[in-house]
C-alpha cells in the first residue's frame, strides 16, 4: 500500500501511529522511571476500556448501552481496588502514574483510529511500526545508542522478541484483530484482564 496508505485520512494514520506506536511507547516507558512497573498495568492497560468509551462518545457520539456502563463502573471498582496499595503516594511517583494516564489517554484511541483507517490487522501493524521506526531515527542521533551498544547479548534478545515479535507484531495483529470483529469499546475491555493477570503471574 505504499509508506502512507492513498485515500486515508491523515488525522486517522497520524493517529494510529501516536496510539499505536513510539508516542505512546514513550510514555509509558518515561512513566516506569517515576513510577514501579505495577502501576502501569493499572493505569495504562485497566483504564483503557474507559478512556476509549469516553472517547468513543466524543468522536462518533456513540452511546453507551446501560450494560456497558456496568460494566466499566465495574472496571473502574476494580481499578481502584487493585490499586490502592500500589498507587501510594512516593516522591515523584505521580509523575510517573501522570504519564502513565497519558498513555492511556493516547493509546485508547488506537482502536477507533483502525476502524475508521479500513486497515487489515496486518497492515496496520506494518504501518505503525515502519513510522515508529523512523521517528526513532532522529531520537537515537540525538540521544545516542550507547545503552543499546553496550547491552548483552541476552538482553537484547529478550527485547528483540518481547518489544518487536510479541508486542509490536503479534499484539498489534491479535488485537485489530479483536477491534475488527467486536469493536473499540469491547476489545479495549479485555485490557481489565492485565493488573489481574500479573497479579497472578507475579
Amino acid at each position: 500500500m505504499g509508506f502512507v496508505p492513498p485515500h486515508r485520512p491523515p488525522i486517522v494514520l497520524v493517529a494510529l501511529v501516536c496510539a499505536g506506536g513510539l508516542p505512546f511507547g514513550l510514555l509509558v516507558f518515561a512513566g516506569t522511571r517515576f513510577a514501579p512497573a505495577s502501576h502501569m498495568g493499572v493505569m495504562v492497560a485497566a483504564t483503557g476500556p474507559l478512556i476509549t468509551a469516553m472517547l468513543l462518545s466524543l468522536t462518533d457520539r456513540q452511546p453507551v448501552p446501560a450494560r456497558r456502563r456496568m460494566g466499566l463502573l465495574l472496571i473502574a471498582a476494580g481499578v481502584t481496588l487493585l490499586g490502592m496499595q500500589s498507587l501510594g503516594v512516593t516522591e515523584n511517583t505521580w509523575i510517573g502514574d501522570v504519564l502513565f494516564l497519558l498513555a492511556a489517554m493516547v493509546g485508547g484511541g488506537y482502536g477507533i483510529a483502525f476502524r475508521k483507517s479500513q486497515l487489515t490487522p496486518w497492515q496496520g501493524a506494518a504501518f505503525v511500526n515502519f513510522w515508529s521506526a523512523i521517528l526513532l531515527l532522529p531520537i537515537a542521533i540525538t540521544a545516542g545508542v550507547d545503552g543499546f551498544m553496550h547491552a548483552d547479548s541476552t538482553t537484547l534478545i529478550v527485547q528483540v522478541v518481547w518489544q518487536s515479535v510479541v508486542a509490536g507484531i503479534f499484539g498489534l495483529v491479535t488485537y485489530t484483530t479483536s477491534v475488527r470483529y467486536v469493536g473499540a469499546a469491547p476489545a479495549a475491555a479485555f485490557g481489565a484482564l492485565v493488573p489481574v493477570l500479573s497479579a497472578l503471574g507475579g
